[in-house]
């Protein structure tokens, strides 16, 4: 069985999603990145010695170095290939990946290579509306709903337990702590079919979206997402977050009620855990903490641009709190999968770079993002090889 936990998708992949100003949009793209996968490709021939498969596919494919394809449609001796890789080495028109455990030969059969999904299931639909939960049994398994039947702004909620697509209790955010009209992932500024360029990183235990939503502000996407932090206490059975906005409209720019801070938990940010500690009842809204350098993340202050070593560093992990409170609230675990670079956007948009030392044998991948202002780019890193937790 091929050990590839962590996920990434994005906008310019060759048939990825469309995200719009449409109703619908948001829904298709996280079928596809959760649910489905896409992009499948015939593959002509896969061919395995000492451990490493080959594969080639003729027509052409434009799987990237990390990306995790699934393979299917492998008969006979070598049907244990039927699963999801890690790609290591690729070309125009063959990719390899190692495949441990398995005989040196020839595979047969009709076979196909796709993006991997992440391994979400969808419980309940409706036109234009989604419920999606992890299917990892060591989760909390809570609900997120996505109501994606307007243009340019989804509602979106999490549930701790879900009877329908519309029915379900012990809401977070309530609706008391943020209204249904400003609890949103926003698609775009306009009610147009015009693509809007996004990110989405995922395990099978949470997931992060970055839309590039606004035309005036490319590349100055907010973090959203949903899932489980990793807990600090075995017994804290409601450790779900959800990051969303939590104010204004689709034609705000970037910097308004989005969850890109660090530092503060404030409300107007749209970070919610499903419980406090306590494990009583109510969503409460949380804290992160980095370096402290800067309450963005990847916008340090002062601006830090580069250093001796000549390397890129970052702080792992970041914190969640407990509550709001810095100086009082108590860090009840970690965001996974995320790390704060400590110099102002050090790497180009996606760009990949091996880890090292704690990182050692990780890929880790930048993301820009919004920062302390329209005109200030922040930058986030990714682990895209994990294990998260």
């Amino acid at each position: 069985m091929a050990t590839t936990p962590v996920r990434w998708f994005h906008s310019g992949m060759a048939n990825a999603p469309v995200l719009s100003g449409t109703a619908g949009a948001l829904v298709a793209l996280l079928d596809a990145c959760l649910i489905d996968g896409f992009d499948s490709r015939s593959i002509n021939s896969i061919s395995v010695a000492s451990g490493v498969a080959t594969v080639t596919i003729s027509a052409g494919h434009v799987f990237d170095v990390h990306a995790v394809i699934r393979v299917a449609g492998v008969t006979g001796a070598l049907a244990a290939l039927n699963d999801d890789w890690r790609v290591a080495t690729a070309t125009g028109s063959t990719l390899t990946f190692p495949c441990p455990g398995i005989a040196d030969g020839s595979a047969t059969g009709t076979m196909i290579a796709k993006r991997s999904p992440a391994g979400w299931a969808k419980p309940f639909s409706a036109t234009n509306k989604a419920v999606y939960q992890s299917q990892n049994l060591a989760a909390t398994r809570l609900y997120i709903r996505v109501d994606d039947s307007a243009a340019q702004l989804a509602p979106i909620r999490g549930y701790e337990s879900m009877t329908s697509v519309d029915a379900g209790s012990n809401l977070f955010p309530t609706i008391a702590q943020v209204a249904d009209a400003t609890c949103t992932w926003r698609k775009s500024n306009v009610a147009s079919s015009a693509a809007r360029a996004w990110s989405l990183y995922a395990d099978d235990a949470a997931f992060y979206f970055l839309p590039e939503y606004h035309s005036t502000y490319p590349g100055l996407p907010p973090l959203y997402g949903f899932g489980d932090l990793v807990k600090l206490a075995s017994a804290d059975a409601y450790h779900a977050f959800i990051l969303g906005c939590a104010t204004g409209t689709g034609s705000t720019d970037p910097t308004s009620g989005t969850s890109s801070r660090l530092v503060s938990g404030a409300s107007t940010e749209g970070c919610y855990l499903a419980r406090a500690a306590s494990q009583a009842v109510g969503a409460i809204a949380y804290g992160r903490v980095g370096s402290r350098i800067t309450d963005y993340f990847g916008a340090a202050v002062p601006a830090i641009s580069t250093s001796v070593d000549g390397n890129v560093h970052l702080h792992g992990p970041v914190l969640a709190l407990d509550g709001t409170a810095i100086s009082t609230a108590p860090i009840r675990g970690r965001q996974p999968g995320v790390l704060q670079p400590l110099q102002q956007s050090p790497a180009t948009h996606r760009a990949v770079i091996d880890g090292n030392g704690d990182l050692s044998g990780r890929a880790i991948m930048f993301n820009n993002m919004v920062a302390t202002s329209t005109s200030t780019f922040g930058c986030i890193a990714f682990d895209i090889t994990g294990p998260w937790r």
